[in-house]
């Protein structure tokens, strides 16, 4: 995966980093902490589109990845004014920006995504292209890679663990447990969160689904209750009994949400859904 990063990784993208430099570059030069500062330069010398080298400003910034920012790009004629690059020197621009503040998004977001953007003008032109002649005032397409610092840890993970992609060695009638690790949590609203349960949801190799409860009374269900260890949360199962599988279905694959007893919005549950196919040994 992208984001299993080493530390000889690391120094790579810091070698690659230095080599861009001329078009675009950071500070810190390496970005490993969305949760952080970081101001990002660009030198309109270097771009592929040439027509704003010269131009005397103001610029903007125009991103769409990992996601739109919290406060919007404004319009394509009339850019948001709130995110304008500082004329550092002739035809150097920079930005400051903390990632996960800007886009409104956790730290894995920015990392599963990276930082696209572009510089325009405040109004970014149309017709023809973003060359000297064009009518486009704009730079190209440019982009900024945020990875963790060194190997990324895994929060949650099962037993027996995945072993292809996110199959695992398991018979529906074994037992197999999802383990969370809260003291990696970077979302605060679950961090230190008290009782904790799975929403489980399963499927056999019919498409058919089974729920032990529906989602409104995954607290009520002492069936999914998850064991805390100090900041580790354990849930161990067995599979084919609390799905209820009838005789003859065959499961397939298998959704985990981890979230609290009492769900009232997104941040009363850990980001994204955990899926795992079961694979006969």
């Amino acid at each position: 995966m992208k984001k299993t990063i080493v530390f000889a990784g690391m120094l790579l993208g810091l070698l690659l980093q230095t080599a861009w430099a001329q078009k675009v570059w950071t500070e810190p030069a390496v970005v490993t902490s969305p949760s952080d500062s970081v101001k990002i330069y660009i030198d309109l010398t270097k771009m592929d589109c040439s027509r704003l080298v010269g131009y005397p400003g103001p610029l903007y910034m125009w991103t769409w990845k990992p996601v739109d920012p919290v406060g919007g790009n404004g319009t394509w004629s009339a850019s948001n004014t709130d995110h304008a690059f500082v004329n550092e020197s002739p035809d150097i621009w920079s930005i400051t920006i903390l990632p996960t503040d800007f886009y409104g998004v956790s730290a894995q977001d920015v990392y599963d995504n990276d930082i696209f953007f572009l510089a325009k003008a405040l109004d970014g032109g149309g017709g023809g292209d973003c060359s000297a002649a064009g009518n486009e005032w704009k730079t190209e397409d440019l982009s900024v890679e945020v990875n963790p610092p060194g190997p990324l840890v895994r929060k949650v993970f099962s037993f027996p663990d995945v072993q292809d992609g996110d199959s695992v060695a398991l018979r529906q009638d074994d037992i197999f447990s999802l383990r969370y690790d809260n003291s990696l949590e970077e979302k605060v609203s679950m961090q230190n969160p008290g009782d904790l349960y799975v929403y489980a949801r399963a499927y056999d190799t019919d498409g058919v689904e089974y729920k032990p409860s529906l989602l409104s009374q995954v607290g009520n269900n002492p069936d999914l209750k998850m064991t805390q260890d100090g900041t580790m949360y354990t849930w161990s199962i067995w599979p084919e009994k609390i799905f209820n599988l009838p005789v003859g279905k065959t499961l397939d694959y298998v959704y985990l949400q981890i979230m609290k007893q009492v769900v009232s919005t997104s941040n009363d549950a850990v980001d994204g859904y955990f899926q795992y196919h079961f694979r006969c040994n």
